[in-house]
C-alpha cells in the first residue's frame, strides 16, 4: 500500500492533470492516482494554500477515490478511505485564515463541501451559530473551545460526497446477518489549527438522511 513515492512540494495546477496522468500511465482513477495524490499532500508543508488549490486537488482525489475498483480488498477500500480522509482534512485546514474577530469559508466541488467558522480574541459573537452545509448541520459551542485554545479557535464541517461508495456498509462486521444500508453521507468534523488536543463540552451533529428523514447524533464528553 501508497507504495509510490512522490516527493512533491509544490505543483502548478496547469500541470497537475498531465503530471497524474503521466505517472499513472493515462488511468488516472483507481489506487495508482490516489497513491500520487496522497504522496504529493503528505509532503505539503505550506500552512495556507489558495482556495483554488484545494479544490482541484479535492476533487483529484475525489475522482481517484470514485475510480476504485471491485478487484481491491475490502481492506485496501478502508486504508485508502481513511488516508483520503485524513488528506482532506489537512488540505482544509491551509484554508483556515488567522482572524481577530471570526470568519466564515465556503468551499463546493464536485465531490466535497466544506464549511469552516474561526473566532480570534476579539469576537463580537455571543453566541456560536449552527453551522450549516447541505448535507449537515453541528452545532459546537466553538467560543467556549477558544476560551480554552489561547482565544482562538476554528471548525471545519466537511461532507465527502463519495465516500460512502467507497466505505460500503458491508465492511462494518454484525453479530447478526443484516442488511447494511448507508442512509447519509460521509461527513468529517475537525478542529484545524486550533491549540487543544480533547474537545471540552458536547456538540450535535445532524445528518441529512439520504432515504427518509434526519439523524442526530449527539456527542456528550
Amino acid at each position: 500500500m501508497f507504495h509510490c513515492l512522490f516527493l512533491f512540494c509544490f505543483v502548478c495546477l496547469s500541470d497537475l492533470k498531465a503530471l497524474l496522468a503521466d505517472a499513472c500511465q493515462g488511468d488516472r482513477g483507481g489506487t495508482c492516482g490516489i497513491e500520487w495524490l496522497l504522496g504529493i499532500i503528505q509532503n505539503m508543508s505550506s500552512p495556507v494554500l489558495p482556495l483554488e488549490t484545494v479544490a482541484t486537488l479535492l476533487d483529484e482525489l475525489g475522482d481517484s477515490l470514485a475510480g476504485l475498483t471491485q478487484t481491491e480488498s475490502q481492506d485496501d477500500w478502508v486504508e485508502y478511505g481513511d488516508a483520503v480522509l485524513q488528506a482532506t482534512n489537512k488540505l482544509v485546514s491551509t484554508l483556515v485564515e488567522p482572524t481577530m474577530t471570526e470568519n466564515t469559508r465556503n468551499l463546493t466541488t464536485n465531490h466535497t463541501e466544506v464549511r469552516i467558522d474561526s473566532v480570534g480574541p476579539n469576537v463580537t459573537l455571543s453566541e456560536t451559530p449552527t453551522i450549516h452545509i447541505k448535507e449537515a448541520s453541528l452545532d459546537i459551542n466553538l467560543l467556549y473551545i477558544a476560551n480554552k485554545s489561547n482565544g482562538s479557535a476554528s471548525v471545519a464541517l466537511v461532507a465527502l460526497i463519495y465516500m460512502e461508495t467507497v466505505l460500503d456498509p458491508n465492511l462494518l462486521h454484525t453479530e447478526t446477518d443484516t442488511i447494511k444500508t448507508t442512509i447519509s453521507r460521509v461527513v468529517s468534523i475537525s478542529l484545524p489549527k486550533t491549540n487543544i488536543s480533547l474537545l471540552p463540552g458536547s456538540f450535535t451533529l445532524t445528518l441529512q438522511h439520504t432515504m427518509v428523514s434526519l439523524i442526530v447524533v449527539e456527542k456528550n464528553l
